[in-house]
């Protein structure tokens, strides 16, 4: 039978302070979280980069814009509960020295909308959506708005990528090929360790917040020599990881001296 703690009111503020501290999110409070964002639609941007267009040169500029990634909505259970935890909850959030908005998902609940952050976390794109995540790039640029305009990217369009084992296999044929022609470069592929998930692979952008593990694994290509490199004493993942980039190459009009890392990651 549940019982209920009624004796909480009659605690030095000093100790209700702090167990008000101790029931706020971690996920927030670590600065070297790395989480990880669904991919959807409409982040690829064509931005001007001249003020004066030339028809014979690049006057567009293409980007992943990230700040068009839904940010991940973390529940803060007691920022409505009294004046105390409110106070709390508000002090805790400044010291993060990080731009949240706090929300309310329903009349009595609210929450911190946590963007992307480029320097940790990573956009996953299951397999399903691989494709689309290429073709939406290479259609943009034949739409009405965009005739007659040139274009190019900095390398890379997206620093580090999230996909499923098969999604791997997916980037094999055409799609790697096309995505280094419109998009530039990736500077690195996370698979992820199926075995360190229990929901259906594709169904890893709706299970909630996610965490990228430590990697178990790295390889690196390296276009001076044209071959993966293994790094580390890795041991099973390492060698698991070799298997799933098998026939995996990088196209050949990649820039001199690109390196790519492959890394077979966990998530938790």
């Amino acid at each position: 039978m549940a019982t209920k703690f009624t004796l909480f009111p009659k605690l030095i503020t000093e100790l209700r302070l702090e167990i008000w501290r101790l029931a706020l999110p971690t996920l927030l409070s670590r600065g070297n979280v790395k989480l990880l964002y669904p991919y959807q639609e409409g982040c690829w941007v064509f931005d001007p980069v001249r003020l004066q267009q030339d028809p014979n040169v690049e006057d567009l500029y293409i980007r992943f814009d990230t700040n068009r990634l839904e940010p991940l909505h973390v529940a803060l259970p007691f920022y409505s509960v009294n004046k105390e935890a409110r106070s709390v909850t508000v002090r805790w959030l400044q010291e993060q020295r990080a731009a949240y908005t706090v929300s309310r998902s329903s009349s009595s609940a609210y929450e911190v909308l946590r963007p992307f952050r480029l320097t940790t976390d990573a956009v996953f794109v299951p397999t399903a959506k691989l494709e689309r995540f290429v073709t939406e790039l290479v259609d943009r640029p034949f739409e009405a708005d965009m005739l007659g305009r040139n274009f190019g990217t900095s390398d890379p369009a997206l620093s580090r990528l999230v996909v499923m084992p098969d999604g791997l296999q997916a980037l094999k044929g055409d799609l790697m090929e096309t995505f280094f022609q419109f998009g530039g470069t990736i500077g690195t592929i996370c698979v992820v360790d199926s075995t360190s998930i229990r929901p259906e692979p594709e169904d890893v952008s709706e299970v909630g917040i996610l965490e990228l593990a430590e990697p178990l694994a790295r390889l690196r290509w390296s276009s001076t020599r044209s071959e993966w490199q293994g790094f580390g004493d890795h041991g099973e993942p390492l060698m698991r990881l070799e298997r799933y980039v098998e026939g995996l190459s990088i196209p050949a009009d990649s820039p001199r001296g690109f390196e790519m890392e492959v890394q077979l990651v966990g998530l938790r």
